[in-house]
């Protein structure tokens, strides 16, 4: 009778664990980054984050004069923006600047002007925690798994290009967008 006991308990701790594993492995998409799981716009349009309740965590180029202008064009859009510099820290500290941004209550992790290759560790946690990454501007070619970041954005002048701030919205709330984005700052 006992070993029919201690059994039935076993099953029923190998059913919990599996069922646990099959809820925490639902949060990360498959094959896709966080925020760019959407090939097309759905049928039935969802009522996305609005703007004030949007927080970006921007981590800022290892120049943070190339920073001010697009955390400005941020901020002057409504958009809730944290800013993290970079200025004068080594390239390492990018992994760590990404995990501390992804203890905080946030939408999305925006990267500056940076080379994010060697910061793929930081990449991961920010995709497992479900929050995605947006990089501006890299100033290396980008050779990181696809998955780690929703959108490339880069900045230019011209009128036709989205503004950051929607552009930003299109990510946060998992529109259909391409890979890589002109965005205009104002």
């Amino acid at each position: 009778m006992a070993s029919f006991i201690r059994t039935r308990r076993v099953l029923a701790a190998i059913a919990c664990a599996t069922a646990l594993v099959s809820l925490t492995a639902g949060c990360v998409p498959k094959g896709v980054a966080v925020g760019d799981t959407q090939a097309t716009e759905p049928a039935i349009q969802h009522d996305g984050v609005d703007v004030s309740d949007a927080v970006v965590i921007y981590i800022g180029a290892s120049d943070s004069s190339a920073d001010r202008p697009i955390v400005d064009a941020l901020q002057a859009a409504g958009l809730n923006t944290a800013y993290m510099s970079m200025q004068g820290v080594d390239a390492a500290s990018g992994n760590r600047a990404i995990i501390d941004a992804t203890n905080r209550n946030l939408s999305a992790v925006m990267i500056g002007p940076n080379d994010v290759n060697q910061w793929a560790e930081g990449l991961k946690v920010a995709r497992e925690a479900g929050y995605p990454v947006i990089l501006v501007d890299p100033t290396a070619p980008v050779t990181l798994d696809e998955t780690l970041y929703a959108a490339i954005f880069t900045v230019t002048d011209d009128a036709s290009a989205s503004t950051i701030l929607d552009a930003s919205i299109q990510v946060i709330d998992d529109h259909a967008h391409p890979k890589t984005m002109p965005v205009r700052l104002g």
